[in-house]
């Protein structure tokens, strides 16, 4: 089986004979993203721009219509730069989607002409005659006032940060009882596009079941390091609160101990699509916060602080927690449900884009900083609200992982005013392999 979403984001060479035969045989019908054409028509070149101004899509020209028989006919090689020269000079400003063309084995010198529209680099409005054209499920339609006016001031989205990270922390949003007592609080998470089958469905209860079971199992191998050998705690298991709704699923996993409620450690995960009836949604919301509150379970629990030293968060804990971010961003099971809530092949969930830090205290204070040189009169610092990932890093790759947190490391003492991460993290024991 070969979906739209499969064909539209595998690379031009993949783009063989066999997939579109695939697809076409599905009888998938035409909608918001998909139209088959016969051959050369100037309603291409307003598909294009449609497609363009909305959601994106494919256009298949040299299939016939109907759901049976053998609907690849083709087109020539003169048709299809007939077909790439009316797109061009009809989109204004003048604008190229990408063209692939697949030759038939069984038809000499005929083609199916495959158009990839990408909505996210098209310099939208696209306009054809003056008119900017949208799509509708299964038709064009010229773009209403409000829509236009949309059109014209909205951010480029190869530029909208919103497009591919998650939002910033806002912890009174993310707490289940109220309380904003906490020592930090690391948000990351994943931004997915919605494959066609999953922009309407409400999430499987089932598929939730199961990204909660491989999180907490993650959870406890990867985050219980920094801390817990200091108390005698465990685990509660991943328990719904708030806001649950059919695309909106949020639950809690809590760390503690005998002699206090308060979690030592706490997990927040949530996975949200939007719930506007009357508007394809278009990307899917994975959100994952990891909250510390060492200074509070103490008092809770009526533990001895000890001097100032004791309890603060150490590199290697930092180190630790990042690097379980990471891990289960990346985890094979976490990648398989969420695509399945998407509705899209597990090759498009990228890896993580940015880390937030949030600190209840100055970083200077909750951080143990020996080893680290405090700048004269520098700004107190609560914390990093970006961390990015450099694009050029795998972060599958254990030493460019290692690399990738080490930078994070550095711009959060940065960031706080303190100098000499580099050197203390030089002369941390070296990390092997896969560690």
């Amino acid at each position: 089986m070969v979906s739209i979403s499969t064909l539209f984001n595998c690379a031009a060479a993949d783009v063989t004979l066999e997939r579109v035969r695939d697809l076409v045989s599905q009888a998938e019908p035409e909608g918001l993203t998909l139209e088959y054409k016969r051959g050369p028509t100037p309603k291409i070149a307003l598909s294009v721009a449609a497609m363009a101004n909305t959601y994106g899509g494919i256009i298949l020209v040299g299939i016939t219509d109907g759901t049976s028989g053998d609907r690849l006919v083709g087109i020539s090689e003169r048709d299809m730069t007939a077909v790439a020269s009316s797109i061009y000079d009809s989109l204004e400003p003048p604008w190229e989607p990408e063209l692939i063309p697949v030759q038939l084995e069984d038809k000499d010198g005929r083609y199916v002409l495959v158009i990839r529209v990408d909505h996210t680099v098209a310099p939208r409005p696209v306009l054809i005659k003056g008119a900017a054209w949208i799509r509708l499920q299964g038709r064009n339609s010229i773009a209403d006032r409000s829509r236009l006016q949309e059109l014209f001031t909205e951010t480029p989205f190869t530029t909208r940060p919103e497009s591919n990270l998650v939002s910033p922390i806002n912890i009174q949003e993310r707490r289940p009882d109220g309380s904003v007592e906490y020592d930090f609080v690391m948000r990351t998470g994943l931004v997915l596009p919605l494959g066609d089958s999953a922009k309407w469905r409400p999430f499987s209860e089932q598929v939730i079941d199961s990204l909660l079971e491989v999180l907490e199992a993650s959870l406890l191998r990867v985050l219980p390091e920094p801390w817990p050998k200091q108390f005698s705690l465990k685990w509660d298991q991943f328990e719904r609160y708030g806001f649950n709704r059919s695309r909106n699923a949020k639950a809690a996993l809590k760390f503690k101990g005998p002699g206090s409620n308060v979690s030592l450690i706490e997990s927040i995960v949530e996975v949200k699509a939007p719930e506007l009836y009357g508007v394809v949604p278009g990307t899917l919301l994975f959100t994952l916060d990891i909250i510390g509150r060492i200074r509070e379970y103490q008092a809770a629990a009526g533990c001895e602080q000890g001097d100032s030293e004791s309890w603060r968060l150490q590199i290697g804990d930092l180190q630790a927690i990042l690097k379980g971010l990471i891990t289960l961003t990346g985890n094979p099971g976490v990648v398989s449900c969420l695509a399945k809530l998407a509705g899209i092949d597990p090759v498009r969930v990228g890896q993580l884009r940015k880390v937030d830090f949030q600190t209840g205290l100055p970083v200077t204070e909750l951080l143990d900083t020996r080893g680290l040189e405090l700048i004269p009169d520098s700004v107190l610092s609560r914390g990093t609200g970006g961390m990015f990932v450099d694009p050029s890093l795998d972060l599958n790759d254990p030493f460019e992982r290692h690399e990738q947190i080490d930078c994070w490391l550095n711009q959060l003492a940065l960031d706080a005013g303190l100098l000499g991460m580099e050197r203390v993290l030089a002369q941390m024991k070296p990390r092997e392999a896969g560690n």
